[in-house]
């Protein structure tokens, strides 16, 4: 498979993704707070280099990704390279269009756990300020409420 057909691919994942996202924000209620973007400066959230593939696609079709990667040194962030803590509006992220797999997934989704029941995987200030929201849709979940599964996109991305 050549480059632009693998972009395209994942890209198609992404969109997908997204829907359903949108789908289950519409049906739990959950949402973030705007501009808040807390979960991007956990340092511990791992990312693999295919669903990045289409930020490095996008930097160089616009002719960015020698400067970007010569800038890499500069990043303010050691948390990730995208990220720019001082941007308002939707998240932190520099390049939203093109976040990846994790960034899309954080929040809205599910993992499930050794008896195959769906947990949602969402952040504190999800939990605790929209408490009764979060709540509902929990038991929702039990109940067979839809939500995107991270390990089933995982599987989508990697084949």
């Amino acid at each position: 498979m050549v480059l632009e057909e693998t972009v395209k691919s994942v890209e198609e994942l992404f969109k997908r993704l997204d829907e359903d996202i949108s789908k289950f924000q519409e049906a739990s209620g959950l949402h973030c707070k705007w501009g808040c973007g807390a979960c991007c400066l956990k340092p511990d959230i791992e990312a693999t280099t295919l669903e990045f593939l289409p930020f490095a696609y996008h930097l160089y079709k616009e002719g960015n990704l020698e400067k970007w990667h010569g800038d890499l040194g500069q990043i303010e962030s050691p948390i990730c390279a995208i990220l720019h803590p001082a941007q308002g509006g939707a998240g932190l992220c520099s390049s939203y269009p093109q976040r990846g797999l994790i960034c899309r997934l954080f929040g809205y989704s599910a993992r499930l756990n050794k008896y195959g029941k769906k947990e949602l995987i969402t952040c504190a200030i999800i939990k605790s300020e929209q408490q009764a929201g979060y709540d509902k849709t929990v038991a929702s979940l039990d109940g067979g409420m839809e939500i995107p599964v991270m390990s089933q996109y995982y599987f989508q991305l990697h084949a």
